[in-house]
């Protein structure tokens, strides 16, 4: 998985990753993506710092299901935060 934050270099780093399909038929109709959320350690070496975090258009590369090719995905604001840790529920890009 990889960080990459708007205008920078993409980074490798660590998490903890949680995927849920659409719930319903009706959503899987709609063209509903997965629901993918993160955890990430609140540190720039391992993860990502609150500090440096642009919501405006840093995005998470990652797979939608595992094994499957990886895609860029918007990161919005926190949806969970601590010193320690933050959390994202990601959207595409």
């Amino acid at each position: 998985m990889y960080y990459v934050p708007l205008g920078g270099t993409p980074r490798a780093i660590k998490a903890i990753v949680r995927r849920q399909p659409p719930e319903t038929a009706a959503e899987l109709a709609r063209g509903l993506m997965p629901s993918i959320e993160i955890t990430v350690r609140n540190d720039s070496t391992h993860g990502i710092s609150s500090a440096e975090l642009n919501t405006g258009g840093d995005a998470i590369r990652v797979a939608e299901m595992i094994g499957g090719a990886a895609i860029d995905m918007l990161l919005n604001a926190p949806a969970k935060q601590s010193a320690a840790w933050l959390v994202f529920r990601l959207g595409a890009k």
